[in-house]
């Protein structure tokens, strides 16, 4: 997918200087501001072509790069062998990028050029792609019970009220109710009304019998496998569904959902991998951020 290329001329750190307006871009191994330390202003000669991955030994940082710019050292280039990458193409290979090297360690591996050229990533193949699937190839679908908001107590116990709000996942309290009117969970919500898309973890009580709930069939229904498909089923099927124009269990019956898909069936593992890395990448910067947060903090304090 790539050529791994050497940048065209390293500028280190402590030999630079940073500067507050013009310059370009100075990319360094540093996992936070995609990689950029900051702007130098030094010979435009020495610029590494933007639409590119810099990619940081070491520490196998790696950011899209739009344009062009200076690295410092044990930063690679990859150029890519295909025409489509930019800015979006990326936010989809790069997680899958990610997850392929979550394994590796800063001074356990190397990151060489051989290394990196023997490492594989999981993307839809170039004869799957994406595909759509009738929704009820992939799910059992059904109505919910219909339990309305004066019928239970508020913050009465602990199983999910789910009221198809957009807020806290679709939770509006949790309450103690009679069990028989239970929902199962594992699986993905669809507020009739509104076309809120969630996936529930635990069982529930549902507000409204035009709410659907979505059972993955014929594979492991996961959190992650399901997380990424309650987004599927909310792109493919956004256009049609509205408030005043609301989807139900007839309707639903005739719609399309469109998926990785490998060998003509959905990509499960596909999926569940690129849904891992999301993951991944989302803590790692929330604790990137608490840490600078943390720092800021003890800094004020100290003054």
């Amino acid at each position: 997918m790539f050529e791994i290329v050497s940048y065209t001329k390293r500028f280190d750190s402590n030999k630079v200087t940073i500067v507050e307006q013009g310059g370009h871009p100075y990319i360094v191994r540093q996992s936070t501001n995609n990689g950029q330390k900051g702007r130098i202003d030094e010979d435009p000669a020495y610029l590494n072509p933007g639409n590119t991955i810099s990619f940081g030994q070491d520490t196998a940082t790696m950011f899209f790069q739009s344009v062009p710019y200076f690295t410092g050292d044990k930063i690679k280039i990859l150029k890519p062998k295909f025409d489509r990458l930019n800015k979006l193409t990326a936010q989809f290979l790069l997680p899958a990028m990610r997850k392929a090297f979550s394994t590796f360690s800063w001074g356990g591996t190397k990151f060489d050029v051989q290394t990196l050229k023997a490492q594989s990533i999981k993307i839809p193949e170039k004869n799957g792609k994406v595909e759509d699937f009738p929704l009820l190839s992939v799910f059992d679908i059904n109505n919910t019970h219909c339990i309305l908001s004066n019928e239970v107590i508020e913050n009465s116990g602990a199983t999910p009220y789910l009221c198809a709000s957009t807020a806290d996942n679709g939770v509006s309290s949790y309450v103690e109710y009679d069990k028989s009117f239970l929902e199962a969970g594992n699986c993905i919500f669809i507020g009739g009304k509104t076309f809120v898309v969630t996936y529930q973890a635990k069982n529930f009580y549902s507000n409204d019998s035009h709410n659907l709930a979505l059972y993955l069939k014929n594979t492991n229904a996961t959190r992650l496998n399901q997380l990424f498909l309650a987004t599927c089923v909310k792109k493919s099927l956004a256009h049609k569904y509205e408030w005043g124009n609301s989807i139900s269990y007839s309707k639903i019956q005739h719609d399309l959902v469109s998926l990785p898909a490998k060998n003509g069936l959905p990509d499960f593992d596909f999926m569940e991998t690129y849904a891992s890395a999301i993951q991944k990448t989302i803590a790692k910067t929330l604790a990137l951020f608490a840490e600078r947060e943390a720092k800021q903090i003890k800094k004020l304090s100290e003054h």
